[in-house]
C-alpha cells in the first residue's frame, strides 16, 4: 500500500509487474517516478494515465573505473582458464528465458566449426542439462562480477541475445550486461529490440533480428569478418558508455527531484 511519510517519495520501475490492479493508485502517490526505458516510461503514461513532467528516464548503469584495468586477451583467457584456439563467442548473464540465450545456443551449432561459443552463467542444474545438448559450448559457469570485469576481454564477439518475444525484454530492460560489454572494447552483438536500440545503434554494436540463431549467427559472422570495422563500433561504444557512469546518473536524478 502507500507509503505514509512527510518527504518527497520518488519510485524508480524496472518493470510493470505487479501494478496492474492497484498502478495507478499506487503510482499518483509518488512525486517522481524514474524508469530505465524511454519504452518503459511511455507505457506507464498510457496505462496508467501518469503525468509525463513526473516521469524522468535514466537508463541503468556501471561503475566504468571497475572496469578499466582489463587483462589482455590471452591473459583474460588463461585467467579463466580457456584453451580454444578458435575465435571466442560469449554469453554473459544468467539464463532466464526471455534474455535469449536459448538462440545463442541454437546459433552455436551453425557457427561449430569456426567458433568457440562460451557462456558465463547459470545455475549448475541448469548447466549439467544444457552441457548434454550443447556439447560443443563451453560453459563456464557463475564466475564473481569482479573476475569477469578484470577479464571481458577474454572473448573476440560478447552477445546480448534478448527475446522479442516477451515485454521485458523488448520495452523494459535496462541490461547491466550491456554497459559492461560496452567498457571492455569487445565488439558487441545484440538483438534489434526497443529497449536494446534506447543504447546501442549500427555505430557501436551489430544488431540483430532477436530469436534468430541465424540472423545472430549471420552478425558474429559480420563481426568475425570485418575486425577493422567491429573494432572501430567496439571503440565507439567505449566512448558512448561513459554517461551510463553510476555517478552521472545519480546526479541526473537529484536535479530532476530538485
Amino acid at each position: 500500500g502507500p507509503i505514509l511519510t512527510k518527504k518527497i517519495k520518488v519510485a524508480e520501475l524496472h518493470h510493470l509487474y505487479g501494478l496492474q490492479f492497484f498502478g495507478r493508485k499506487y503510482l499518483s502517490s509518488f512525486a517522481k517516478i524514474i524508469t530505465i526505458t524511454h519504452a518503459l516510461k511511455d507505457d506507464v503514461v498510457q496505462q496508467f494515465r501518469i503525468a509525463e513532467g513526473k516521469i524522468l528516464v535514466v537508463p541503468s548503469g556501471i561503475d566504468i573505473s571497475r572496469f578499466t584495468n582489463n587483462n589482455p586477451q590471452e591473459e583474460a583467457q588463461r585467467q579463466l582458464g580457456i584453451t580454444s584456439t578458435k575465435p571466442l563467442v560469449a554469453y554473459v548473464g544468467s539464463l532466464e528465458k526471455w534474455k535469449g540465450y536459448q538462440t545463442f545456443l541454437d546459433a552455436s551449432e551453425i557457427l561449430n566449426e569456426i567458433v568457440q561459443f562460451v557462456v558465463i552463467g547459470g545455475t549448475s542444474e541448469q548447466i549439467t542439462t544444457l552441457k548434454g545438448q550443447y556439447p560443443q559450448v563451453l560453459f563456464l559457469g557463475f564466475i564473481q562480477q569482479q573476475t569477469i570485469a578484470q577479464n571481458e576481454r577474454f572473448a573476440d564477439v560478447l552477445v546480448a541475445p534478448n527475446s522479442g518475444r516477451e515485454i521485458i525484454s523488448t520495452r523494459h530492460t535496462s541490461p547491466l550486461k550491456i554497459f559492461e560489454y560496452m567498457t571492455s572494447g569487445v565488439p558487441i552483438v545484440a538483438s534489434r529490440v526497443t529497449s536494446i536500440c534506447e543504447i546501442l545503434s549500427d555505430s557501436n554494436a551489430v544488431l540483430v533480428s532477436p530469436d534468430s540463431p541465424q540472423a545472430l549467427a549471420d552478425g558474429i559472422r559480420a563481426v568475425l569478418g570485418d575486425t577493422v570495422r567491429a573494432l572501430a563500433r567496439a571503440k565507439q561504444a567505449q566512448s558512448d558508455v561513459g554517461i551510463y557512469d553510476w555517478r552521472h546518473r545519480t546526479e541526473s536524478i537529484l536535479s530532476f527531484i530538485g
